[in-house]
Order: C-alpha cells, then sequence, then structure tokens
C-alpha cells in the first residue's frame, strides 16, 4: 500500500492517510516522523491542508446595526430589506432589523446584506467581526 500524506492547518502536524493518523516530530512515535521526512525526501508532495474550520459568527443586532452605520451603510441595508416587499414586521429582514435579537455571519440576513448591496464575503466578514468586539452601546453624543 503507497504512502499518502496531509498537511493539517495551522500546525506542524501531517495525517497518514492510509490510516487516519496524525503524526508530528515526537508524536505518536519518532519513527513516524522519521517516515513520513523519508516520503518527502523521496520527492513526494503531502496533499495541501484544509482551510481552516471558521464557526459561525452570532452578534447581537445592536451591534451589528452599529457596524453599519459607523460604516454609512443604514441606508443601503434599509434600502435592501424593502427590496423584499413589505416594510412591517410582515417582511422577515425588516422585523429583524428593527427588533430582532441576534443574526449570524452565515445567515439569510448577512446574504442579504452581500447580495443586495454588493458587499463582498471579505467585508462581511470584516463587519461581523467588528460588530462582536463591540461589548457595550457607544454614547449617545
Amino acid at each position: 500500500m503507497a504512502l499518502n500524506y496531509k498537511l493539517r492547518a495551522n500546525t506542524d502536524l501531517v495525517t497518514r492517510l492510509t490510516d487516519g493518523m496524525i503524526i508530528g516530530v515526537d508524536f505518536p512515535t519518532k519513527a513516524d516522523w522519521d517516515e513520513y521526512q523519508d516520503w518527502l525526501a523521496a520527492g513526494n508532495t503531502p496533499e495541501p491542508a484544509d482551510p481552516p474550520y471558521t464557526p459561525d459568527l452570532v452578534v447581537e443586532m445592536w451591534q451589528l446595526r452599529c457596524v453599519v452605520a459607523r460604516d454609512d451603510l443604514e441606508g443601503k441595508v434599509i434600502t435592501a430589506i424593502e427590496t423584499q416587499g413589505m416594510t412591517d414586521d410582515s417582511n422577515p429582514y425588516f422585523a429583524l432589523w428593527n427588533g430582532g435579537v441576534s443574526t449570524n455571519r452565515q445567515g439569510q440576513f448577512a446574504y442579504l446584506m452581500g447580495s443586495k448591496i454588493g458587499l463582498t464575503s471579505e467585508q462581511l466578514d470584516d463587519i461581523f467581526q467588528r460588530a462582536s468586539m463591540l461589548k457595550e452601546l457607544p454614547p449617545v453624543m
């Protein structure tokens, strides 16, 4: 049986694909690591690592509204909500924006923001990251 390995994201570990064993310098044994090093020296290349898992980020709506307002996107968000039809609580986006408790980065509201406003995935990630860092409402001036 031919050996094959796969890198692991953000670590010095590899997975031996023939048996699923995770291998490091002295883990589980130095012999496993030496075998991997010999395999590399023979000109083999491990499979690339899977991207690291990013858990879905949940933020409270007040946090999201604060960041959207700071980024001067509030009018665009409201327009995007209005394109979904009703402008009362029968529109789930309207109800969420005006009185919802929380939303998540992988949810429909984030999809609406991206698709209707034209925000990239990276821009949405940034908005949700900054929103998650707010711990209290900013003072009213």
